[in-house]
């Protein structure tokens, strides 16, 4: 799996994301907990979450990197939110 791993870049972090075509309320928001904590997961549902609109939780138990480790679990888990 190391193979596969790539360096994060870290102006993910400092810089937002910018939608071509605006941000749609109307798409579905979802958040892959892969490796989070309670105490983080009720952050985010909180009132000084950095997240914006209705958010969706999925559970996914393989660590820090689900699309090299389980990738079949992956896109069973947002297969449903893409399909609306």
């Amino acid at each position: 799996m190391t193979l596969l791993q790539t360096p994060h870049p870290w102006s993910c972090y400092t810089r937002g994301v910018v939608l071509e075509h605006g941000n749609d309320p109307g798409l579905p928001q979802t958040l892959v907990c892969c490796a989070m904590p309670p105490q983080q997961r009720e952050f985010f549902r909180g009132d000084h979450s950095p997240l914006a609109g209705d958010w969706t939780f999925r559970d996914l138990p393989t660590g820090h990197w689900p699309m090299l480790s389980d990738p079949d679990g992956l896109a069973a888990l947002l297969s449903p939110a893409a399909d609306g």
